[in-house]
């Protein structure tokens, strides 16, 4: 699907604006998707309602404030820079935008992904120790869900923060500066509000918790870059190791925008994904009944208090296919946006080069015309398609998320040890919000039991 503004007339320009409008907000209201209609917050249906009636009426004044406003912020005009001040530029998306023109050229992509494969290995004696690390973590977290009434999306998100910590920077900080990051990506609906630095508003104080958590690593990034040779244990020393072979400078910014970015990204992501999982997996017992064969199958093979290698991980055939299936229903990320590179022509439409795209990846995940039932959850379905070609959750290509086989060995160890040492029940009946982004309304709550103390758990660590 192509996002642009027609080269015609006037009146094509309206309809083109008003179509892409419509799309979009179709898109963030969850139209499409294979949540049920009836699960998602009914309050949001007026907003997105009320906003395609303004886009159908206002669309080019719409298109043209927003021009304004992204003039205003970048400070091109000179009689207004009175104005400008109220456009926050230290926000957490302009640093996004930022983020995305400092990775653009190639030698630094090529740097990202260089350091990308040497933090995070999926095979080999390394990626064992990626696995036990991970291990160690889930184990200390999880603990203190038993028999407690569970947030899962908190829990998830506060988890998953502590894994990519470690992942980027070797460490899981502890008391304030956990709970600055979380609370700064928790909130979305402050990290999407219109962008205007007025104090008092959620937006101020979004971009104030993200200019401190900017001098919290700046002070961590300049600690190791003074410390002994990089050894590669995490993503931040593999960064360091690419500034000194000459990749980029120090001055530049790269490590902090490449630690922001996927801190921002893999947190939001993979909490979500693990949140759809755990929800999936209570409404289909037969799945979650063969789960637990195959982890409990998995720890007969290994000792009393062995932890999971890569040989174990990579014969959780089922959990793969359960994860596979959450990523497609769940479609945490539906699109990604590229660049073509040259004219390309679709189904009589040509896309000249240079011109920005939208790749919708839900379109593909559910189409009937490439899955059988789409819309219901089925992990059997990949036992047979396990390489298909139209299932994109990380994108593709060389642009694909170098974290996906990284984020998919994270929710296997969670399902690991969540379903041989616990069960839960899921409390009343949740609601799966779509706008502005896929959230859980009350954050999905569950009780979670020991399965020690219910005597149901055959083999135990």
């Amino acid at each position: 699907m192509v996002y642009s503004a027609s080269k015609c007339e006037s009146e094509q320009r309206y309809s083109t604006g008003f179509k892409s409008a419509v799309s979009y907000f179709c898109c963030l209201h969850g139209y499409g998707s294979p949540i049920p209609r009836t699960q998602r917050r009914k309050g949001y249906r007026l907003e997105a309602w009320v906003c395609l009636f303004l886009a159908k009426r206002w669309s080019f004044w719409l298109q043209s404030l927003l021009l304004l406003l992204n003039l205003l912020s970048r400070n091109t005009h000179p009689g207004m820079e009175m104005y400008s001040s109220l456009i926050s530029l230290g926000s957490p998306l302009s640093y996004l935008q930022m983020q995305r023109r400092t990775i653009s050229s190639c030698k630094t992509r090529e740097s990202f992904s260089k350091a990308a494969s040497r933090s995070a290995p999926t095979h080999g004696s390394l990626a064992n120790t990626l696995l036990h690390k991970l291990t160690s973590i889930v184990l200390t977290r999880l603990p203190s869900w038993q028999d407690q009434f569970v947030h899962v999306q908190h829990e998830a998100t506060h988890l998953v923060l502590c894994l990519v910590l470690e992942r980027l920077m070797g460490q899981s900080p502890e008391g304030p500066e956990l709970e600055l990051i979380q609370s700064l990506y928790a909130d979305s609906k402050n990290l999407l509000a219109f962008p205007f630095n007025v104090p008092g508003s959620g937006y101020s104080k979004h971009a104030e918790g993200h200019k401190r958590l900017i001098d919290i690593l700046k002070e961590k990034i300049d600690q190791r870059r003074t410390s002994e040779l990089p050894k590669c244990e995490d993503f931040l020393d593999a960064l360091l190791v690419e500034e000194k072979r000459g990749a980029f400078t120090a001055k530049s910014g790269v490590i902090l925008d490449c630690i922001l970015g996927v801190l921002l990204h893999a947190e939001e992501t993979t909490a979500m994904a693990m949140t759809l999982l755990i929800k999936f997996l209570s409404e289909s017992p037969q799945a979650l009944n063969q789960v637990k064969e195959e982890h409990i199958a998995v720890q007969k093979r290994k000792g009393q208090a062995e932890k999971l290698n890569c040989d174990d991980y990579q014969s959780l055939k089922f959990t793969t296919g359960v994860i596979n299936e959450s990523l497609r229903l769940a479609n945490v990320v539906p699109w990604v946006s590229r660049v073509t590179m040259q004219d390309v022509e679709i189904k009589g439409f040509l896309v000249p080069k240079g011109w920005k795209v939208l790749l919708f990846l839900m379109g593909s995940h559910v189409s009937a015309t490439y899955q059988d039932d789409p819309k219901s959850f089925n992990p059997w379905r990949w036992q047979d398609s396990a390489n298909n070609p139209t299932f994109t959750p990380y994108g593709a290509g060389l642009r694909c998320c170098p974290g996906a086989e990284v984020s998919k060995m994270m929710l296997a160890i969670f399902v690991h040890y969540l379903v041989t040492r616990y069960s839960w029940q899921v409390v009343g009946d949740d609601d799966v919000i779509c706008f502005p982004v896929m959230n859980f309304q009350e954050g999905f709550p569950i009780v979670v039991k020991s399965l020690m103390d219910a005597d149901e758990c055959l083999i135990l660590h």
